[in-house]
This record gives C-alpha cells, structure tokens and sequence, in this order.
C-alpha cells in the first residue's frame, strides 16, 4: 500500500487535550502506586505530566505536579490555553474518582478536542469507558495496535513474514535471534555464538542482549561487558532478543503522525545519547540535522511498517530509532515507540509557536533530560536565576525552557527538562551546553 506523505508539521485545528499520566512504562511505573508525595517527594512518574504542557492545549496534571514555571511560560507564550489540576497523585484514578472533572473531561473531547495519551494502557480504556469515548476521539493508538509495534519481538516478527518480505525486500534491523521467555542460559549463550558470526561477516564484532519491552537504553546490555552474567539473571523469565551491536554509531530517529488515514512525517532527529541511553533529541526545519541521504534512507526502513499501521488502524504518533554507521554502509531500525516520544514535545512547541509568531521559520530545537543539576538547584526561581539570559525570550526567537521541575527534587535520578529553541542546529547545541554548565554549577 502507498499512502501520500505529508511533511506539514502537527498542524491540527482541534485543541490537544493531553492526559500524560505513566502507569505501564517500566521502573516509571514505581512513581505511581502505595506512593505518599507529602512523605516520599515527587516520584519519576510525575515528570511525564510535567513534560505535557509544551505539547496540550488543554493539560491536566496531578495535585503533586510542579506547575511553577508555567506563569513564566504564559509570558513567553508558550503555555498550554488551560491547566486542569487534579485532586491526588494519581491523575486518572483522580479523573474516575470525582463525576464533575469526569463530565469535564468527557465534554472536552465531545467538542472538538482530541485526547492524547502519553501510551494508552488499562488505566487509559478505563477512563475512555467511563468518559463514553473511543481511541476515534484521541489522537493516541488503542494498546491493542500499538502493542504491536511497540514490542521489539514483534516489531522484528512483522518484518520477517513472508507477505511483508515480499512487498518490501531487504534487511530492517541487524542479524538477530528472538528468545522467548522460557530461554535458558545453553540457549542464549548459543544464540550468542551464533549471532557473532554474524556480526563478523559486516566487519563487527560484539553482540547485544536485550529485553523486548523496555524503552531505550532500558533492559539491554553487550555480551562483551562487565556485568554481563547478573545482567542475565535479571532477565530470567522475559523474552530476550539478542542482535549484533554496531559500535560507534550514530543515533537517529524520525517520527510520524497518522491520523483519520493520513500519514504525517512530523520530523527526522538526531538522538542525544548517553552510553546506550537516550537523553533527547535535536530538530531543525533548515540546515538538516540528518543530511539527505540519511534521512531518504530512514525514511526507506520506516515507511513499511508505517503502512502497516495505517492499515491496521493505527492512530497517532509513532517514532523510529535507528543506527548509522557510514564508514561500514550500514543503516539498522532498532525498536518503534507506538506513543508520544522525547521529539514529539518540541514539535508542539513548533505548533504553539508558528500559532503565535507572525513568523518563525527556519527554526531548531534540542530537548534533553539533563541529569547533571547543581544539588543548590531545587526550584523554578533557582533554575531562572540559575540561566538568566538564557532563558527564552519570543522577541529574539531564542533561549531555554526548563521544564520537569520536579526532577529536582527526585531522591534518586535527580534531573530537569531542558528544550532550547533557535534557528539554527549549531547555535542550540552550543545554548544548550550553555544552559547544562550553569545548572551544573548552580
């Protein structure tokens, strides 16, 4: 199937309603039960809702969420039209547990709003029942279709099907072996083995364990690495896939919107990467942070399963991670996110902006969840003084968003959301840096 691409950006007319509770995303999921806020502090799930105002119309946000820079982003024009906030720490039992903000809810999506979920769960078909709406009503992708993408294993199965191979031949991600969770240590060892001979043949040599479930940089560990032997006993019980690693590469991503049977590409990133961990990414109209043969390459290993999803009824965003090694010709998918992402977040800045700004092009954004903050750094008022002129400013077009306030109080992990807008990719990588050394030495 071909579908026309648009590459008009998130240009939607109706309102986004944005519900970014975390309740089935890994460690994250901690955040949220037989949790006191008042007595153990924030906890990571909450930094997802924070994260929801630069992208939603409409935001709602649990009681215990830090909203003290959003008067700020009022008067920079970039905060959401309105902020409902939620009795408790858990934002949708709150929704369920209190009939008016229920009836709200409901009313909001009936006239023209579209909710958008951060990744749809059991909590999320809960409050669409009670709220008598459909995922036709979102922008975000019934669990059921997006679990099969969001699966690595699955994703890595829908490639290898006989139908799939024969509309689109050619090799999606790198040699590998999928496990399934009865493996045993003989197994995986073999598979190992196995799969290195692999690697050899494309002029590598280690091999990559990982889970099938987790987000990236999650649940994944080489086999060449110290560590390797309890990494594997962690994992006892969970599907395994085990790949070929290609090492000093570049990390990229692209991202689509898909929605009433159209397909938009919403932007191709750089990845800002830590290790194996994604910390964020970077995104430009002009001067491309991917040059154009990357990106016709991306978009070569991505649109097949876009298609896909299009015909299983896929709604909303869905992002692509892959790897880049140009010295070796090798381009490889490594995992789908079927939700909103770290990019989707700086394209509805761009929305919000090309809203407001009589004009705003070229235009270039970075977004990382910095880890490094000074321990003097515990609020809203410390980070603003900490960044001063750097902060954004709409009249130059330029400047920081701290966001994910939060974090700053996390007893373990402690960390901020930082988004530097510009016009161009190299003077936001420089602001950011800029903005990462003065919040590092507070």
């Amino acid at each position: 199937m071909s579908a026309k691409i648009s590459r008009q950006g998130l240009m939607m007319r109706s309102d986004i309603i944005a519900v970014h509770a975390v309740y089935n995303f890994g460690d994250l999921t901690l955040g949220t039960q037989n949790f006191d806020p008042k007595k153990d502090g924030p906890g990571p799930a909450i930094l997802y809702e924070e994260r929801a105002p630069l992208i939603g119309d409409q935001v709602w946000m649990s009681e215990f969420t830090d909203r003290s820079n959003l008067p700020w982003m009022a008067d920079v024009g970039l905060a959401p039209r309105e902020v409902v906030v939620v009795p408790g720490h858990q934002l949708i039992p709150g929704i369920l547990g209190d009939n008016t903000l229920l009836k709200q809810f409901s009313s909001s999506a009936r006239n023209g709003g579209r909710v958008q979920f951060f990744s749809p769960g059991e909590q999320e078909n809960v409050l669409m029942q009670e709220a008598g709406l459909s995922y036709q009503d979102t922008i975000s992708c019934d669990p059921k279709i997006a679990g099969l993408f969001a699966d690595k294993a699955e994703l890595r199965h829908i490639a290898g099907a006989q139908d799939f191979k024969k509309k689109y031949p050619g090799k999606f991600f790198p040699p590998h072996q999928i496990l399934n969770q009865y493996w045993s240590e003989e197994s995986l060892y073999s598979a190992i083995n196995q799969v290195k001979r692999e690697a050899i043949k494309l002029g590598l040599q280690d091999v990559i364990v990982k889970r099938t479930d987790q987000a990236s940089g999650d649940g994944m560990k080489c086999a060449c690495d110290a560590g390797f032997s309890s990494f594997v006993q962690q994992q006892v019980g969970h599907p395994l896939i085990v790949e070929v690693f290609v090492p000093n590469h570049q990390a990229i991503s692209i991202q689509y919107f898909i929605h009433d049977g159209e397909i938009t590409e919403l932007s191709a990133s750089r990845q800002i990467q830590k290790g194996l961990v994604h910390k964020g990414n970077l995104i430009a109209s002009k001067n491309h942070v991917l040059d154009e043969g990357q990106s016709n390459i991306l978009r070569h290993l991505t649109l097949p399963f876009v298609y896909e999803a299009l015909n299983k009824e896929y709604n909303g965003v869905i992002g692509f991670d892959a790897v880049h090694r140009s010295d070796l010709g090798l381009m490889f998918l490594t995992e789908a996110n079927a939700r909103v992402t770290a990019t989707t977040y700086p394209i509805g800045v761009v929305r919000r902006l090309q809203r407001t700004l009589k004009s705003f092009t070229p235009w270039a954004i970075a977004n990382e969840m910095f880890m490094e903050p000074s321990v003097n750094l515990t609020n809203f008022e410390d980070v603003r003084k900490a960044l001063g002129k750097r902060l954004y400013l709409p009249c130059r077009e330029h400047g920081v968003v701290p966001y994910m306030i939060s974090g700053l109080r996390l007893k373990k992990g402690r960390r901020i959301g930082l988004l530097v807008i510009g016009n161009y990719a190299k003077s936001v990588e420089f602001l950011l840096q800029e903005a990462k050394d003065a919040l590092r030495h507070g």
